[in-house]
């Protein structure tokens, strides 16, 4: 069997060729768009080759070129490696090696690889976000500008119709002027296109019955219930809530020693899209009477308010995890170990 450590990089890839007994057989580096032409993948027969990569910004297409040439493709998940292989010299080449040693000696920590429409799915979602991150920053843009001239909006929202028309109406100097048209015509470029994203995001939710299912929780809509499910991915591969916890940074830091445990801040490790809408969902939950609603209260009282919030989240995912798993709907009140049979499911 061969092995094959894959240090990939955005224009290039530095490779490692092994055998099962660490034996190297070659080595070098390679523009990303030759891979498939390097004398060293047509080595033996399909089934007789392992390559081994690390989930870096480009692994999609990596991954997707590699993995119909070598019978086993595996992604290696960067934090777990480096706390295996810690190097004070570190190099491409110390790197591509590292990998094909783990791979040989089957100690690769592997990452999930989502499948190719969870992914169309989560890069959709993630742009939708950008878009909205981006609507948010030139909004407070023209906040700033206005307070800069000392002018107060007489209306809450200041980018509706009549919102719209008291801008246009300002007396601005030429060069404010200038600043404010160009500012609202990209924020009007940007919601065009948010409203295309949420709109294929609707249609999609429209179809998913996991979907439609978390959208009985108070609190969570197709957008967020979508967000959720891209980023878990297959929820079968968590054998049970606190691994899923874990996976989305939600899990507290844990310091033991000498007898003495010490609970930290967050982990925050995992996808923060995930933590994002949970959070977001969490804030809209504890609204509603429930068992949420009793939890934040209590935690209130001894607790600062992003800490309580927080901590909603956390069991709010715990309540996804079950829902998703027995396929029940959200029950407020919390019998039946908060679920009842649905419908939707």
């Amino acid at each position: 069997m061969l092995n094959y450590g894959l240090d990939v990089h955005k224009r290039y890839t530095t490779y490692c060729v092994m055998d099962d007994s660490g034996v190297i057989l070659k080595e070098g580096r390679c523009a990303n768009d030759e891979l498939l032409r390097l004398p060293a993948l047509s080595w033996k027969v399909k089934e007789e080759r392992r390559a081994v990569m690390e989930a870096g910004g480009n692994w999609y297409h990596i991954y997707d070129l590699l993995e119909p040439v070598v019978g086993q493709l595996l992604l290696a998940h960067p934090l777990r490696v480096r706390a295996i292989a810690a190097a004070r010299v570190k190099t491409d080449s110390i790197d591509a090696k590292t990998l094909a040693h783990l791979l040989r000696s089957d100690l690769i920590p592997e990452a999930y690889v989502p499948p190719a429409a969870v992914r169309e799915l989560r890069e959709m979602l993630r742009y939708r976000l950008d878009l909205v991150k981006q609507r948010t920053a030139l909004k407070n843009r023209v906040h700033a500008l206005l307070a800069k001239e000392g002018l107060m909006p007489p209306l809450k929202y200041l980018f509706g119709r009549s919102g719209r028309q008291w801008l246009e109406e300002l007396p601005l100097t030429p060069r404010k002027r200038l600043e404010l048209d160009g500012f609202l015509s990209v924020l009007s470029c940007i919601q065009e296109h948010v409203h295309e994203a949420e709109s294929l995001i609707q249609d999609q939710a429209a179809s998913d019955p996991q979907a439609q299912l978390l959208t009985t929780i108070p609190g969570i809509a197709a957008l967020t219930a979508l967000t959720i499910l891209s980023e878990i991915g297959d929820v079968d591969r968590f054998p049970d809530a606190d691994h899923l916890v874990s996976y989305a940074g939600l899990a507290p830091r844990v310091h033991s020693s000498g007898g003495k445990t010490r609970m930290g801040h967050i982990t925050k490790q995992g996808p923060s899209a995930l933590r994002w809408a949970l959070i977001e969902a969490a804030h809209i939950a504890v609204r509603k009477p429930g068992r949420l609603q009793d939890k934040h209260r209590r935690l209130r009282r001894g607790k600062n308010a992003a800490v309580a919030i927080t901590a909603c989240a956390r069991q709010l995912l715990v309540t996804v995890y079950c829902m998703l798993k027995r396929g029940d709907a959200f029950r407020p009140d919390g019998s039946s170990a908060g679920f009842m049979p649905s419908e939707v499911a």
